[in-house]
């Protein structure tokens, strides 16, 4: 994913300010768990879990990869699953199993960047047997599911219930097991409503100016059994602030995995999902620790934040594992190198890395060569890296643990680098993208931080650069795309002047497609060369003119007719895809032919334009 700003990164403004401060990070090779034992039973026909959820480790595997958020058992094989994810062949999916009821969703889960916000309803009472079990993601309500079985009138879950009394937080208790089912990932804002079944607008509401769903701060009651577990207080990871004092204990969790990353400034981690240089290697601890698996080329890890931002100054750190003769060397590519996907990194003149040889001294490359930087590495310290996207500066520096300092100097060089003043950088790079990443080798590792983890902690960071999250992104120009371009979909009905709305406004370029059940050609028309005036992008055809049936260009969409399959055969499906300019346009004498006509939105750097060739 691309993220170039904090709308793209999923963490826009909140329409009410509502922050969040701290998540939770459950690592599965800790076993990381919150567990409760359920003295009494609260409802077990109506409640409402809610959290936010962001995954870490991914598979595609078998049926049996399950990875729990909420549980409960009687510690045995018998359990109620409220929500865990399914990483079956197809990969990712949502699932919930209540009461003996099972439902797994076609919607999958497979961005390990993004935070998701998900809500269980179980409401087995409710008259509407459709409605006894409903699930909502990021708001939407999911109807589309690959298995499920609609709950019996009043059918009781295990959850919520002293018969089944080991609840747990990211793990599932199965044949007295803590470790065959684990979650990996990151937790926020976890909810559960005893008695109560509610919508999602409890906890969350769509930002008018982003479209983005953000959080809001539930204030309603809890009931018996209810609890609100944040990590605010790291000592006590598993306290119940709802005011009930339903505390969960905490087990495989220390202060360390109370994390800065939420669903309101979401950070930059390594991405166990992205196609990588070489072999892939093992991320886990909330993708943050990598480790390599192969001997005979490098392991190579992409970060979420593929491309880092166009403007700014960034910095980020990599602490080889020396102590086990790790290795994690942080590099940056351009476009080009990204492309080319060298196992190598360094070796292309598109990449540059730092790492240290075999004596432990610090080097940097580039294109085939080495420096040597004259610091020999002692355990704990670690890579520091700086980039100025405006001046494509970039430092590769050491912090010293035991000498508390901060190093950017070159032995080969002479430079003695300081990011703060722009000076003696490492390296001045080529190129207009950067992507960034991390290399290891067999049996060696490290670990990352973004400013998420404890390595940026240590030092004083060079003035004017900021940590890989979103809080520090810069916001887009435009805040919300469909302002300037939006699909729509219709089902042709073959009347005159049927009208197609829900564009949001009045578009200056339409370009339409049936999708079924038949196959005609594209059709696209603008506002600069009149409505029904058709191009189509399939053919060679010069203009055609179908205004009896592309009728005009309204407000919030556009008019059809009957006459013809092109735009509106009754039945049939179609899709619009509508851009905003600006009107039918003016003549423009800019360039070197004059175009009759310019329609232009500066704003979306979108513009149509009709001009008559000079040879």
């Amino acid at each position: 994913m691309v993220f170039s700003n904090n709308l793209l990164a999923g963490a826009g403004g909140q329409a009410t300010g509502y922050e969040i401060d701290q998540s939770i990070r459950f690592n599965d090779e800790d076993s990381a768990r919150l567990e409760r034992t359920v003295s009494s039973s609260g409802s077990t026909t109506t409640w409402t879990t809610s959290v936010w959820v962001k995954r870490g480790k991914y598979t595609v595997n078998t049926n049996s990869q399950w990875f729990p958020v909420f549980s409960a058992s009687d510690g045995s094989t018998t359990y109620d699953a409220p929500l865990w994810f399914n990483d079956v062949s197809t990969g990712g999916a949502f699932n919930v199993d209540i009461g003996g009821y099972s439902w797994r969703t076609t919607a999958l889960a497979r961005d390990t960047s993004a935070w998701y916000h998900v809500v269980t309803v179980w409401d087995s009472s409710n008259g509407t047997t459709a409605d006894r079990m409903r699930l909502y993601i990021n708001g939407e309500r999911v109807t589309d599911f690959a298995s499920s079985a609609s709950p019996s009138s009043g059918a009781n879950s295990r959850w919520n219930s002293s018969s089944y009394s080991h609840h747990r937080i990211g793990n599932m208790r199965y044949s007295s097991a803590e470790t065959t089912y684990v979650f990996d990932g990151y937790l926020a804002e976890i909810n559960f409503i005893d008695g109560t079944a509610l919508n999602p607008t409890s906890f969350g509401e769509t930002n008018s100016d982003t479209g983005q769903w953000v959080p809001v701060k539930y204030t309603g009651s809890y009931g018996t059994n209810g609890f609100y577990i944040t990590g605010e207080d790291s000592s006590d990871l598993g306290d119940d602030e709802s005011g009930n004092g339903n505390d969960f204990t905490s087990s495989g969790l220390a202060a360390a995995d109370q994390m800065p990353d939420t669903p309101t400034n979401n950070f930059c981690t390594l991405n166990p999902v992205e196609p990588v240089w070489g072999a892939v290697p093992t991320i886990s601890n909330g993708n943050l620790d990598i480790a390599g698996t192969a001997a005979t080329v490098w392991n190579n890890a992409v970060a979420t934040f593929k491309t880092l931002p166009s403007t700014g100054k960034w910095i980020w750190a990599a602490e080889p594992n020396t102590s086990g003769g790790g290795q994690c060397d942080p590099w940056i590519v351009n476009e080009t190198g990204l492309a080319s996907r060298n196992n190598y990194v360094y070796v292309d003149a598109n990449g540059w890395e730092t790492t240290f040889d075999s004596s432990s001294v610090h080097t940097v490359l580039n294109n085939g060569a080495g420096r040597n930087a004259s610091f020999t590495y002692g355990s704990g310290d670690f890579h520091v890296i700086c980039f100025d996207a405006d001046s494509k500066k970039l430092w590769f520096g050491v912090y010293d643990v035991s000498a508390g300092t901060l190093q950017f100097n070159d032995g080969s060089t002479g430079l003695t680098g300081d990011p703060g003043a722009g000076s003696d950088q490492t390296y001045t790079l080529t190129g207009n993208e950067f992507s960034i990443g991390f290399a290891t080798y067999t049996g060696r590792g490290g670990n990352v931080d973004f400013g998420q983890s404890d390595l940026l902690s240590q030092i004083t960071i060079p003035t004017g650069f900021k940590t890989l999250c979103t809080a520090n992104l810069p916001d887009p120009t435009i805040a919300l795309s469909s302002d300037h371009m939006n699909t729509v979909l219709y089902t042709g009905n073959g009347a005159t002047g049927q009208s197609i709305t829900g564009v949001g406004f009045q578009p200056d370029w339409v370009w339409t497609k049936i999708r079924s059940p038949n196959a005609y050609s594209h059709q696209l028309f603008d506002a600069v060369r009149g409505a029904g005036k058709n191009l189509q992008s399939n053919n060679t055809n010069a203009e055609g003119d179908i205004s009896d049936e592309f009728k005009s260009f309204d407000s919030d969409g556009f008019t059809i007719d009957d006459v013809n399959q092109n735009v509106n055969e009754s039945g049939s499906s179609y899709a619009s895809w509508n851009w905003k300019a600006n009107g039918s346009g003016s003549s423009n004498t800019d360039g070197s032919i004059n175009t009759t006509a310019t329609s232009a939105n500066t704003t979306s750097g979108f513009s149509i334009s009709t001009f008559t060739g000079n040879g």
